[in-house]
């Protein structure tokens, strides 16, 4: 582990700075437990000024709308244990459950209020006349230590999104432009490449996290609609290059003699694209000139070789209008110009729906797992008469609610287990060791800043960040600072042990009601594309049309890095890059058939609502089924049929079938999933000779 850097430990110090000013602020003010103050500093301090704000806006909305919940409900039903259980259960399952929905940083807002409501009720319960003071002390040290995160981090030396945003979009182009390069080297011998298309779609994934702190930067709406439309076309070039790579390979394969000239011209394309700037960006208009008069001297397709020509040429010509739009909108971007006006080639149109998938399903388990969860510990803890055991209480329901989102929490609430060990290790033995000693503020600051400086340098690498904030919370909790000492064995004896059977309880409990792992949330986003990709043959709805598009491609973002982790091999086929383009070519398919005569518009219908009944199979089946011979066949029969018309809507038709057709029964893979694909057609091979 590399040491840190200065912006790192400049970060820290920031931190906290923040952290010290708003406990003394806190312990000026007379506050009843400053401590809350300081540990909202960390839970909301984030290197990014952007994100910091946002995350201090979600955090007060969250607080304050879990703390008036907790007052309505404690006073409500003050009186019935048993009653006052399941309505705090069904608020924090509820609330989680709206937080489950959202997959933006907005989310904190419902997750917060899901369980800042059981950090101020239950304490209340044997006590409902003191929730109103709880709620009041711990949003009035909430907000102090928002406000002070707030105000230093982006007063002093802040550290805006649109920069970082910016070299992360740089850097997505210049490896997106290396994959290209070697991924479209097609050669008969052509060997695996590195796993670089789950990169890409991890980093496109990581763009909407940083868009949504993007608007808490001050003038970044411009850059963040043109990041947003980068984002978008960056989304659509995995498939962009498979469309092309399957024809390009049916032709080397088939030893064609066009093969070496349209090779050149995608040579041409890479260099360009890895190569390009202000000064050849006009260049794009050359390399279509170039793939117009190549095609233009090309005959009517009579073949499926011929058509492979066509449809390389046809792919190629998108792929040079994508990634112009995409370094034009990347340049735009870090030229911050809002007069500036970027033409956009690329055909989008079926992918700008706003619909993003929610397996609502596993959601709803989630949320009423954590709920139950919750309503058991309080059961448990009333029945003990246990008071001092609130705090486990508590510990239940952040838990089960922080991690109600992971495919496998065990690994990750093992952790949360040993820092509560070790928090309450350290905080032992600074309250009984260190504290007694320290009778100044300025002493206090001393011995705490060696601890959170070093831990919180280290916020920004991703690999450590819940572990950073999560100890110095719970340390800074544990530690229980207020305006004098008042550490008492016994009282940190109970919260200690409290909150470690708190985590222990959610680690079990979530072992017996979770132990679903990556394979089975992969299984439903699988069954949710087949069965959105049955719909949308048997639909001609514009919106329904439009909604199953960017959810395919929503989707692809969230099964590529699940399916890295997948050993079952009956999974093993399973391609959401293939699934999308199976879904553009459907809709491509249909809006051609729209203007194609009978009997071929006929033919057409038949073969798409084909291709819905085969997925209609592989989700009744719950397996990446081998497409049918009788599909096949039909697209076998149509292809030549449309190709013998000898016009330009026939072709058109024929290539969108092509396309198809190489999704539904694609050649040998050229990228690290080779042993995921559909196992190859002959069909291709037998058809020419």
């Amino acid at each position: 582990m590399n040491p840190p850097n200065w912006r790192e430990w400049l970060y820290s110090a920031k931190t906290f700075f923040a952290a010290m000013l708003a406990l003394y602020v806190a312990l000026e003010l007379s506050l009843p437990n400053p401590y809350w103050a300081v540990a909202s500093v960390y839970l909301v301090s984030n290197p990014l000024s952007g994100a910091t704000s946002s995350r201090s806006a979600y955090r007060i909305c969250g607080t304050l709308l879990g703390a008036v919940a907790a007052v309505a409900l404690i006073q409500t039903c003050p009186d019935v244990p048993m009653l006052l259980t399941v309505v705090i259960a069904c608020w924090t399952g509820s609330l989680l459950y709206l937080a489950l929905l959202d997959r933006t940083p907005r989310s904190y807002v419902f997750m917060l209020a899901a369980y800042t409501t059981p950090i101020i009720g239950i304490p209340a319960f044997m006590h409902p006349e003191i929730v109103f003071d709880i709620a009041l002390a711990r949003s009035e040290e909430i907000l102090l230590g928002i406000v002070c995160a707030t105000v230093v981090n982006t007063s002093l030396f802040p550290t805006r999104i649109s920069p970082i945003l910016g070299s992360h979009m740089r850097t997505m182009l210049k490896d997106a432009a290396n994959w290209a390069r070697e991924f479209l080297d097609v050669r008969p011998a052509h060997t695996t490449l590195p796993p670089m298309r789950h990169r890409l779609m991890a980093d496109v994934a990581a763009i909407d996290v940083l868009i949504t702190h993007l608007s808490f930067d001050p003038g970044t709406n411009v850059q963040a609609e043109h990041a947003r439309q980068m984002r978008l076309r960056m989304a659509m070039l995995i498939p962009q290059l498979t469309a092309l790579f399957d024809p390009l390979f049916n032709l080397v394969q088939k030893g064609s003699d066009a093969s070496e000239d349209i090779a050149s011209l995608v040579s041409s394309v890479t260099q360009w694209m890895h190569e390009i700037d202000r000064e050849s960006a006009h260049a794009h208009k050359d390399l279509h000139a170039k793939i117009e008069q190549f095609r233009s001297a090309l005959p009517h397709p009579r073949s499926v070789v011929e058509l492979s020509i066509y449809n390389a040429l046809y792919r190629l010509d998108e792929l040079v209008d994508l990634w112009r739009d995409c370094w034009e909108l990347q340049n735009a971007y870090a030229g911050n110009d809002p007069v500036r006006h970027v033409t956009l080639r690329y055909k989008t149109h079926n992918l700008l729906s706003e619909a993003r998938h929610s397996d609502y399903g596993l959601m709803a388990f989630s949320a009423i797992s954590a709920a139950v969860a919750t309503a058991i510990a309080i059961l448990c803890w009333l029945n003990l008469g246990w008071e001092p055991g609130a705090g486990g209480v508590v510990s239940v329901a952040i838990v089960c609610c922080f991690f109600a989102a992971s495919d496998e929490p065990i690994p990750l609430l093992n952790s949360v287990l040993f820092l509560a060990i070790a928090s309450s290790i350290f905080s032992l033995v600074y309250l009984f060791a260190i504290l007694p000693d320290i009778h100044t503020f300025v002493g206090l600051a001393l011995v705490l800043a060696p601890p959170l400086l070093f831990a919180a340098a280290f916020t920004g690498r991703l690999q450590h960040t819940m572990t950073v904030v999560l100890f110095c919370a719970q340390a800074i909790t544990n530690l229980t600072l207020r305006s004098s000492y008042t550490a008492d064995f016994e009282s940190f004896a109970n919260a200690s042990l409290g909150n470690l059977l708190g985590v222990v309880f959610a680690l079990v409990w979530t072992s017996v009601t979770k132990p679903f792992g990556v394979e089975f949330a992969a299984r439903r986003l699988t069954r949710a594309n087949w069965r959105d990709l049955e719909a949308l043959a048997y639909t001609s709805s514009t919106k329904a049309v439009s909604d199953i598009a960017a959810l395919t491609l929503d989707r692809a973002s969230q099964l590529l890095p699940r399916l890295g982790l997948i050993v079952n091999q009956q999974f093993a086929p399973v391609d959401p890059v293939r699934d999308i383009r199976i879904c553009l070519s459907l809709i491509e398919l249909q809006q051609i058939q729209l203007r194609t005569e009978a009997p071929a518009a006929t033919q057409l219908v038949n073969i798409v609502q084909g291709v819905g009944d085969y997925f209609r199979q592989c989700r009744e089946e719950g397996l990446p089924l081998v497409p049918p011979v009788s599909l096949r066949q039909r697209m076998d029969a149509v292809i030549p049929t449309l190709l013998s018309r000898g016009e330009k809507t026939g072709r058109d038709c024929a290539l969108a079938l092509s396309n198809l057709y190489l999704a539904l029964f694609p050649g040998p893979q050229a990228d690290e999933d080779a042993a995921k694909t559909v196992p190859v057609s002959d069909v291709l091979q037998s058809s020419v000779v």
